[in-house]
């Protein structure tokens, strides 16, 4: 173990969590079943959802760190991406009856603050995604995805 990791884990336990390298945090919970309540911590501290369970490559970049992110526990997440503060990507099924699923995301993308990416679908490679969009449906590779402009759907 190098110097930097062993001074990650020291700043993890002597803050509790709460301003370590959320990355790192990850690999040990997953790695060794006693970090696991200071990833909950953090996360919790965070007001995120991220579980250990899904798929997320360790090369992601939380710019802000996880705040408010929610993330299914059957998504996927590829490398080199780069997520915002708030963002949802979930699945859209209530219960296991239903045809539903969880997105699949590529490598090197990235998701702008507020971003909700819901149901089965697939983003490609090289995508970036808008602050504030909703997707869902899939997104090819090489391409950038913004909001249209606001429209009137009910006037009183």
């Amino acid at each position: 173990m190098n110097n930097s990791a062993l001074n990650n884990i020291l700043k993890i336990f002597f803050t509790l969590g709460t301003c370590g390298d959320f990355r790192t945090i990850r690999y040990f919970a997953k790695k060794y079943k006693f970090f696991v309540p200071l990833y909950k911590l953090y996360t919790i501290f965070h007001g995120a959802c991220i579980p250990l369970c899904n798929d997320i490559a360790d090369s992601v970049n939380y710019v802000h760190a996880p705040y408010g992110c929610f993330f299914s526990a059957s998504c996927k997440i590829g490398e080199n991406c780069t997520i915002m503060q708030h963002v949802t990507i979930g699945s859209n099924f209530i219960n296991k009856k239903e045809n539903g699923g969880a997105p699949i995301i590529g490598d090197n993308v990235f998701i702008g603050a507020g971003a909700k990416i819901i149901g089965k679908i697939k983003i490609g490679n090289n995508v970036n995604i808008g602050a504030g969009c909703i997707v869902v449906t899939d997104i090819p590779d090489n391409v950038t995805v913004v909001m249209n402009k606001p429209r009137i759907i009910l006037k009183k």
